[in-house]
C-alpha cells in the first residue's frame, strides 16, 4: 500500500507538475497574445496616422496647385485684355472697324471691370454708327467707377463732340472737375475761362 501510496503521490506530482507547466504555458501564450494585439493595434494606428498625413499633404497640394493657377489667371486675364484693348484700337487705325469692335467686345468679356476696355469699345460702337451703345457703354464706365473722373470726362467729350449735347457735357464735365480739381487740363477741356483758372 505504501508503494500505491508512493506511485499515487508521484502521479499527482506529475500532474501538478504538468498543470503548472501548462499553465505557465498558457500565461505565456497569453502575454505573447497580448503583445501581438498590442503590436497589430499600434500597426494600425501607425498606417492610420500615415495615411491622415498623406491626405493632408495631397489635400494641401492641391489646394497649393489651385492657388497658383487662380494667381497665374489674375495675372494673365488683365493682360490679355489689355492686349486685346491694343489690338482693338491697331486694327481702328487701319481701318478695319468691325474688327476692331469685336476685338473691343473680347477685351470687356476677359476684363468687364476695366474702364479701359469700355472707353475701347465705346470708340469702336461710335465708329461703326451705333451710338447709342457707345452711350451705354461710357455710362455703364460711369456706374463702375464712379469717383473716377476720368469716367466723367470721356462721357462728356463724346456728349460734346460727337453727339452734339452741350448741356449734358457741361454738367458731366462739372462731376469731372469736382472730383479731380487740381487738374488743370481738365479744366481746360471742360471749356473753364481760362481767367478763371488758379
Amino acid at each position: 500500500m505504501q508503494y500505491i501510496n508512493i506511485m499515487n503521490k508521484l502521479a499527482l506530482g506529475k500532474i501538478d507538475l504538468k498543470l503548472r507547466m501548462l499553465e505557465a504555458n498558457v500565461q505565456e501564450v497569453g502575454q505573447e497574445l497580448f503583445r501581438d494585439e498590442q503590436s497589430i493595434l499600434e500597426d494600425l494606428l501607425e498606417q492610420e496616422y500615415k495615411y491622415r498625413d498623406s491626405l493632408s499633404f495631397r489635400v494641401t497640394r492641391i489646394m497649393l496647385v489651385i492657388t497658383g493657377i487662380t494667381a497665374i489667371l489674375l495675372t494673365l486675364v488683365p493682360w490679355y485684355a489689355g492686349h486685346l484693348e491694343n489690338k482693338a484700337l491697331i486694327e481702328a487705325e487701319q481701318g478695319y472697324q468691325v474688327e476692331s469692335l469685336h476685338e473691343a467686345e473680347k477685351a470687356v468679356t476677359y476684363n468687364p471691370f476695366s474702364i479701359n476696355a469700355l472707353f475701347v469699345l465705346a470708340g469702336a460702337q461710335q465708329r461703326i454708327g451705333r451710338e447709342n451703345q457707345a452711350r451705354l457703354t461710357l455710362l455703364k464706365a460711369t456706374e463702375l467707377q464712379p469717383m473716377n473722373y476720368i469716367t466723367w470726362e470721356q462721357l462728356a467729350l463724346y456728349e460734346r463732340d460727337k453727339w452734339g449735347q452741350p448741356d449734358l457735357a457741361r454738367e458731366h464735365f462739372e462731376k469731372a472737375v469736382a472730383l479731380n480739381p487740381q487738374d488743370r487740363y481738365l479744366k481746360i477741356r471742360a471749356g473753364i475761362p481760362v481767367d478763371k483758372l488758379p
